[in-house]
Formats: C-alpha cells, sequence, structure tokens
C-alpha cells in the first residue's frame, strides 16, 4: 500500500501542469492528490499503474513541449498509450478514465474541459491523435523531433 501512495503522489506532482497562478496550481494538485486518492484502486492492477505511468509521461512531455494549440494532442496521445501500450485491457482502459477525470476536476471543469474529455476519449477509443490535433488545429509540435516549431 505504501508503494501505491507513492505512485499516487509522485503522479499528482508531475501532472502538475504550468502556466497557471501559483496558488492556482497548488488548488489543482491537491484537488487532483484527493480525487486520485479516493480512487486509488484504479492503480492496483499492474495495467492501471502502467497507464498512470502513459498519463504522466504525456503531461511531463505536453509540459516541456510548451507549444501553443497542442494540448488536445497530447491529451489524446497519452490516453491512447495508457490504454494500447498498457495491455488494451479494462483495467488500463478504467485507469485512464479515472485520471482524466480526476485532472479534469482538479481544474474545476474549466472552459477547455469539455473538449479535453473528447480528446481523452478519442485517444482512448484508439484515434489517430496526430491527424486530428496536430496540423488539422495548427499545432506546431513535431513528435519526431519532440519540439514545437
Amino acid at each position: 500500500m505504501r508503494d501505491l501512495t507513492l505512485l499516487c503522489l509522485l503522479l499528482v506532482l508531475a501532472s502538475s501542469l504550468t502556466a497557471a497562478a501559483d496558488r492556482q496550481r497548488r488548488s489543482s494538485i491537491f484537488g487532483m492528490a484527493a480525487c486520485v486518492t479516493r480512487n486509488a484502486a484504479v492503480l492496483l492492477p499492474a495495467d492501471g499503474r502502467c497507464a498512470a505511468g502513459k498519463l504522466q509521461a504525456a503531461y511531463s512531455a505536453m509540459r516541456d513541449a510548451n507549444c501553443i494549440n497542442c494540448d488536445k494532442y497530447f491529451h489524446c496521445m497519452g490516453n491512447y498509450r495508457a490504454v494500447h501500450e498498457c495491455g488494451n485491457s479494462e483495467d488500463a482502459r478504467h485507469a485512464a478514465e479515472v485520471i482524466s477525470n480526476c485532472r479534469e476536476e482538479a481544474d474545476a471543469g474549466g472552459a477547455d474541459s469539455a473538449a479535453d474529455q473528447e480528446a481523452n476519449r478519442y485517444g482512448r477509443g484508439g484515434g489517430d491523435c496526430a491527424h486530428r490535433y496536430l496540423a488539422a488545429v495548427r499545432c506546431a509540435y513535431n513528435p519526431e523531433t519532440r519540439r514545437c516549431g
């Protein structure tokens, strides 16, 4: 159980996105922590832990890229990888959905929340994230170089 708690805390800390005021960011982190803690059972199966890691990696990549108009691409790819690279199992799918919902809950359903959730669902469903969320929406992120522009 201690490893699970550490994993939850690591996920929460790593998934906080920049570009918000420090106070707002802290509020979001605590909201995410509370939600993940309430739903920690999704991290018990190996596929659930794998999915959490894939989502964390996508959020880190999005933060590092800091690329305008690209957040939906990272939401989509994080969920795609969380499901399809973690056994394509119900455990992976459920963990990705719960963690994505926690992220949106922590952001208090911001103006972008519905579009973020659509990107999350599209990725979990196996959609072509690059086709839908890169050039089509003027996102200049290059997945091969992992750079913007």
